[in-house]
């Protein structure tokens, strides 16, 4: 809460501000404190010339001083039901008097205090002449209309529902929203080489999104080896792969269809990412559902350095936790009973505690 420092308006002030606030008369007021009446004068009246941003260059760093503090009120040309729009500035600058600095911030409510709020659309601070000119002003007026800064994950809400309710508009291609993402359909080569991951003719398929396009297109298809297949993941795009991983567990060999999903943590935009995440389940279903292909686990990677046989073989069969003895408290010494209480014993003589026989 800011103190008032006691200074009041003068007279002259009161008649400027009843012939200018709800007339065209006046375009400019400057407002300073006498430090000797302690009062609110005004020490400069300009009167209209021509548009509000022609008088607003020619008029407002003619006025200002750039060590000394000062309230300016500039009329602008639109209206409100009580008169004219005005704009409310407080200058500072950074070179005045601390004592003055201090005295004019407590007294900005005291002069907002004898205008009525309805004259006032827009309130103005600086420190610098270039705060106040007519860019400034601007800059102003900009930043205001901006919307309020949004957390990583509301920008990523945000981007997913602007996609979800523009995904099938103007578009030539069957897509369907569907509860768990976007259904963008997959391309016929891509269709041709599940057709042959199912039949056995292939061990690897990898996918990637047109999103001009709102397709899923085939990227790569072949027998390859783990490495070979980790290869052709790329550190800055992401990528659906079908690979069929075949290994020796426990003296059994073994061909586990996996679902690995790559996508960067960070070279990937927003958009791209939160596109990717929402056509993985449709995708899936087209996979699973279609084509019957069974996945036996699904994964999720940055690159393809995590697309490993060391990473797909741990995943599938994690080593068997050991668990390891609780501590078993210690027996207490002898001579207590299990309460905690001392056992009673008898003295040398043969006598109970105490001397009685």
């Amino acid at each position: 809460m800011s103190h008032q420092s006691g200074v009041t308006s003068s007279d002259a002030l009161d008649e400027v501000f009843a012939e200018s606030l709800a007339s065209d008369k006046n375009r400019l007021i400057k407002i300073d404190i006498d430090p000797d009446s302690m009062t609110l004068i005004p020490s400069a009246v300009r009167a209209t010339d021509k548009d509000w941003d022609i008088d607003y260059e020619a008029f407002v760093l003619d006025v200002v001083e750039k060590d000394r503090c000062c309230f300016i009120m500039f009329r602008l040309d639109t209206t409100n039901a009580q008169g004219y729009d005005w704009i409310f500035t407080s200058f500072s600058p950074d070179f005045a008097a601390v004592r003055d600095k201090m005295v004019y911030a407590s007294t900005r409510a005291t002069l907002k205090s004898l205008i009525n709020p309805a004259y006032i659309k827009q309130e103005l601070f600086g420190t610098v002449p270039e705060d106040i000119d007519l860019d400034g002003y601007e800059k102003h007026l900009e930043s205001e209309a901006a919307p309020a800064p949004l957390s990583m994950e509301e920008q990523e809400k945000k981007e997913l529902q602007r996609l979800e309710v523009g995904v099938d508009v103007g578009s030539s291609t069957r897509k369907a929203m569907v509860a768990t993402g976007i259904a963008f359909p997959v391309d016929e080569e891509g269709r041709a080489e599940l057709s042959n991951f199912k039949e056995g003719k292939v061990d690897f398929v990898q996918f990637m999104l047109d999103i001009d396009g709102e397709i899923i297109k085939l990227t790569q298809a072949g027998n390859l080896a783990v490495d070979e297949a980790g290869a052709l993941c790329p550190a800055d795009q992401a990528r659906y792969c079908l690979y069929k991983f075949k290994h020796n567990h426990e003296g059994e060999e073994l061909a586990t269809n996996l679902f690995v999903y790559s996508c960067p943590a960070f070279e990937l935009p927003v958009r791209d990412r939160m596109l990717y995440a929402s056509c993985k389940s449709p995708l899936l279903d087209i996979i699973e559902g279609e084509f019957e292909i069974e996945i036996v686990k699904k994964m999720e990677i940055e690159n393809g350095t995590e697309f490993t046989h060391e990473e797909f073989y741990s995943t599938l069969h994690p080593v068997a936790q050991v668990h390891a003895l609780k501590f078993s408290r210690p027996k207490g010494p002898g001579g207590r009973r299990p309460g905690g209480s001392r056992r009673p014993t008898r003295g040398s003589s043969g006598s109970a505690p105490g001397g009685k026989p």
